[in-house]
């Protein structure tokens, strides 16, 4: 058994069903460094801007082309009509 590495009251992963604690230091560093550039509001909007253009590659649309095409076959169905 993993042991746990804080001392959150759980003593092994039986414990800690989900093992949510097991990371739980490397969020609490995370969290430190998003504290610290967020005082830096240039440096705060400029990660904010990449970290959402970053974010096209996960688009859900583009996730449920793929999945329509490669996994389930099948074809787009257009709309007569353009959403306003």
């Amino acid at each position: 058994q993993l042991a746990c590495p804080l001392d959150l009251g759980c003593h092994s992963v039986g414990n800690d069903y989900y093992i949510l604690s097991y990371d739980f230091p490397l969020y609490l560093e995370a969290q430190d460094r998003a504290d610290s550039v967020y005082k830096d509001q240039s440096e705060w909007t400029k990660m904010s801007i990449l970290s959402t253009a970053g974010t096209a590659l996960f688009s859900s649309d583009r996730t449920i082309r793929e999945y329509a095409e490669q996994i389930w076959h099948i074809k787009a169905c257009p709309r007569e009509c353009q959403i306003e």
